[in-house]
């Protein structure tokens, strides 16, 4: 539950890995997005 504040959609996602185990997998992984706002729905 919360509040609505703007209309947001998804333009992008980043994610790179570091900090690999022995077998390759990844110990950390990060993540980056990128948001674009627009307008309302209601006309």
């Amino acid at each position: 539950m919360g509040w609505v504040w703007d209309r947001w959609v998804i333009t992008g996602v980043e994610e790179r890995k570091s900090l690999f185990m022995a077998d390759g997998a990844p110990r950390k992984i990060e993540f980056t997005t990128s948001l674009k706002a627009y307008g309302s729905d209601l006309a």
